[in-house]
């Protein structure tokens, strides 16, 4: 074993402990335990690194194990703590319930960044498509991004892909050519 494998799976004992210490201040009946003992490396730093189950008197056997106590006792808390009766909490903070609060705060503002930014990009694609089936006006940008101009029937100036881009893309041997790359690159951008 290397030393830096030996590290993180000391460092995965000690996110171990952590997690374990949280769900003992969550409840007095949830309990971390490792039914098939310790590891060797676990046993010699004190640390919890065998397999792990997450039980209580109150709730079903559990249904699944690993070594990631953590991730363990979120899925325990969501199936068997959420709403429970038999709960004794001991009042310490932080503990299991606000560690799965705070996870939930994150997913939820993920969800809402990405609702955000889907909608934009559907605003985006309606708006290219609308100046493309327009026919009454064609607008482009240049090359460096700044907009160009808006005419009624002229056509967009004739644009080269840079070369380090025409370079790279015909080594990667994806069978384009460089004058399907230029007409690619040339194409009328939305403004």
């Amino acid at each position: 074993m290397r030393e830096d494998e030996f590290a993180r799976y000391v460092q995965l004992g000690r996110d171990n402990a952590d997690a374990i210490e949280l769900v003992r201040r969550h409840c007095r009946h949830a309990r971390v335990e490792m039914p098939a003992g310790n590891s060797w490396v676990g046993s010699r730093y004190d640390l919890p690194m065998g397999r792990l189950e997450v039980r209580c008197q109150y709730a079903s056997a559990p249904r699944t194990s690993g070594h990631r106590a953590l991730e363990l006792a979120v899925e325990f808390y969501r199936d068997n703590c959420a709403g429970c009766p038999h709960r004794q909490g001991t009042g310490e903070l932080p503990n299991l319930a606000t560690i799965v609060a705070e996870r939930d705060t994150e997913a939820e503002e993920a969800r809402q960044v990405a609702e955000r930014v889907a909608r934009e990009r559907t605003a985006r694609h309606r708006t290219r498509t609308s100046v493309r089936t327009s026919s009454s006006s064609r607008c482009w940008t240049t090359r460096e991004g700044s907009r160009s101009r808006c005419s009624p029937s002229s056509s967009p100036p004739r644009l080269e892909a840079p070369a380090p881009l025409m370079r790279r893309l015909a080594s990667t041997g994806n069978g384009r050519r460089p004058h399907v790359l230029n007409v690619i690159w040339a194409r009328p951008r939305s403004p």
